[in-house]
């Protein structure tokens, strides 16, 4: 779980949503969040995000850029979709609310929130490593007005280990990742 504060963590959320809608996305003093043909509203009280991953097949995976291989990040965005939808609904039984974008990562910067969610650490790859599965997730947030104590970032020494491991960059066939220490 992650607070929003103004000057930080919020900061995380984007200021649109993604194509083909654009939509911005803003905060405002009211008390129930809408969503028009113009604009995602989400009510200032909304400050906490809760922030998940769901595991990809490594197996599947290996057989990327093939039809096999792409179906492994599809699944995993069912299931995002899923569990979004039932913390959805669950919140709401509780009599609160919950707002976000879908979850392809259009709400905000999935492993930003989720190092700051304590899930894990970001990488060389710039992308969240988990100690349970790697870099094998997908990530997705919602904010909620439910009151949730935040948790702390972890450290696992996943940049300790990146800063001279350097796999990844030098198997990157762009060369994108940097060879810095």
């Amino acid at each position: 779980f992650v607070e929003l504060e103004t000057e930080t963590t919020r900061k995380l959320v984007y200021q649109e949503e993604p194509a083909p809608t654009k939509k911005p996305i803003v905060f405002e003093n009211i008390d129930v969040g809408y969503e028009d043909e113009k604009k995602l509203v989400i009510p200032e009280k909304a400050r906490y995000a809760i922030v998940y991953t769901v595991q990809m097949s490594t197996e599947t995976m290996k057989y990327g850029p093939t039809v096999l291989g792409s179906l492994t990040t599809s699944l995993s965005y069912t299931r995002l979709y899923t569990i979004y939808a039932q913390l959805h609904e669950f919140i709401r039984a509780l009599g609160y609310h919950s707002y976000g974008a879908t979850a392809l990562n259009g709400f905000g910067i999935g492993p930003a929130f989720a190092v700051m969610a304590g899930l894990g650490e970001l990488s060389r790859l710039n992308r969240i490593i988990t100690p349970e599965y790697g870099p094998m997730v997908r990530v997705a947030v919602l904010t909620t007005d439910l009151p949730l104590a935040p948790t702390k970032p972890t450290n696992f020494g996943v940049m300790d280990f990146c800063k001279d491991c350097k796999t990844c960059a030098e198997m990157c066939p762009s060369k994108a990742l940097s060879m810095d220490r």
